[in-house]
C-alpha cells in the first residue's frame, strides 16, 4: 500500500544529537535567574523536587512535563523572582544550552524526495519542549516546510510509547485529510521502546532506524534499516 502520510521521530530521527547535557540546560536559569538566591546544588534540589513528581503512569500512557508551564513558574515562586513574560525565550535558551544537534544531508535529501512526490510529512515527538519551540529549531534548521503537523509531547501531557499520544496525532492528520487510512500511514523512530513499541502499538505500520543494530528483543514486526534514505523502500 502506498503511504500518504509518513510521521517522524525527531531526535536522532531527523535531527543529530551531537551533545545532550541535561544539567547544563538547568545552569542557564540559576545564572541568568537564581544564582543571587541559592546554590546551583540548592537549585537543582528544589527543581527536582518539582519535576519528578509530575512523571506517572496513566490509562493513555505516561505523562510528559512541559517545563516552563509546569516546573519554572513554581521555582521562580519559590524564590521570590519573577518570572519572564517572554517564557518562549527562556524556553529556547535552556533546550540550546542543553542540546547541540544538526540534521544532516541524508535527512534533508529524503525530506526532498518524499515532499516532491507528494507524501505528507509530520512530526511526533516526545520532548520537555513545546511544539512551537520545536518549530523554531526545525526553521532554523531549514527543514520546517516539509512538515504539515509538529507534534511536541509537552503540550499534550502524554508521551511515547503511550497509544494517546499516538491517537491525538492520528486524529488531527484524519481531519486534515478525511478518509485517509491506517494502512496509508508510516512511522519511522531510531528508540524500540518510544518508537517501535509506541508506533506498532497504536497499529500503525513502523520503520525502526537501527543504526546500532540491536536486537529486536521481543521480536516486533517493523521494518528495520540502518540508513535514513531507506525509508523510501517503504512508501
Amino acid at each position: 500500500m502506498r503511504k500518504t502520510v509518513v510521521i517522524f521521530d525527531l531526535w536522532d530521527t531527523l535531527f543529530t544529537d551531537e551533545r545532550y547535557d541535561f544539567e547544563a540546560g538547568l545552569k542557564y536559569p540559576y545564572d541568568a535567574f537564581f544564582s543571587k538566591r541559592c546554590t546551583f546544588e540548592e537549585f537543582k534540589a528544589e527543581f527536582y523536587k518539582t519535576f519528578r513528581p509530575l512523571f506517572r503512569m496513566e490509562e493513555n500512557g505516561p505523562t510528559e512535563v512541559c517545563l516552563v508551564e509546569d516546573v519554572f513558574p513554581s521555582l521562580f515562586e519559590t524564590y521570590g523572582i519573577e518570572m519572564p513574560r517572554d517564557d518562549a525565550e527562556l524556553e529556547y535558551a535552556i533546550l540550546t544550552s542543553m542540546q547541540e544537534y544538526s540534521v544532516s544531508q541524508d535527512v534533508r535529501d529524503l525530506l526532498e524526495r518524499l515532499s516532491s512526490a507528494g507524501v505528507k510529512l509530520a512530526i511526533l515527538s516526545n520532548g520537555l519542549f513545546r511544539g512551537s519551540l520545536v518549530e523554531r529549531l526545525l526553521s532554523e534548521t531549514g527543514i520546517r516546510h516539509y512538515f504539515e503537523r509538529v507534534f511536541s509531547s509537552a503540550d499534550y501531557g502524554v508521551k511515547k510509547p503511550g497509544k494517546g499520544f499516538f491517537e491525538i496525532a492520528l486524529k488531527q492528520i484524519r481531519e486534515d485529510h478525511p478518509g485517509i487510512r491506517l494502512d496509508e500511514i508510516l512511522y519511522v523512530g531510531n528508540d524500540y521502546n518510544d518508537d517501535v513499541r509506541g508506533g506498532t502499538g497504536a497499529g500503525i505500520e513502523t520503520v525502526w532506524l537501527n543504526v546500532a543494530h540491536e536486537k529486536n528483543a521481543d521480536g516486533i514486526a517493523c521494518h528495520e534499516i540502518d540508513d535514513i534514505a531507506k525509508v523510501t523502500d517503504f512508501v
